[in-house]
């Protein structure tokens, strides 16, 4: 049984998507790409991109610690913004609360006051 993908059977299609290549069995629409494409004798050719791998364990253990650093900046920054939020909301309820007493204050003198007028 062969099943085509794209006017390619299943075979090669699944070469097509290994890393690395088999891209002569592509169709021709998708044989190149304009990032990864080299020109030679006026054609293109596709040249597979491979990912940059550092084989150096100091760079990685250096750009695991720049990592760890700018989250430790960014975690101490959310700390001081969550503190600073904290503070305004108490300080928010507190004027509320101290509202709300005055507000009652004032009933109870309105009410002595109209108690002693009448």
């Amino acid at each position: 049984m062969t099943v085509e993908l794209g006017g390619m059977s299943l075979e090669k299609y699944v070469k097509s998507r290994l890393p690395g290549g088999f891209h002569r069995d592509r169709p021709e629409e998708m044989r190149y790409c304009r990032r990864c494409a080299s020109r030679r004798n006026g054609k293109i050719y596709h040249q597979p991109r491979e990912p940059k791998v550092s084989h150096d364990v100091s760079t990685l253990d250096r750009r695991f610690r720049a990592y760890a650093d700018t989250r430790k900046k960014w975690s101490d920054k959310m700390t001081a913004v969550t503190a600073k939020k904290d503070a305004a909301l108490e300080r928010l309820r507190t004027i509320s609360e101290k509202e709300k007493e005055m507000e009652e204050r004032e009933k109870k003198l309105e009410e002595e006051n109209s108690r002693l007028k009448g």
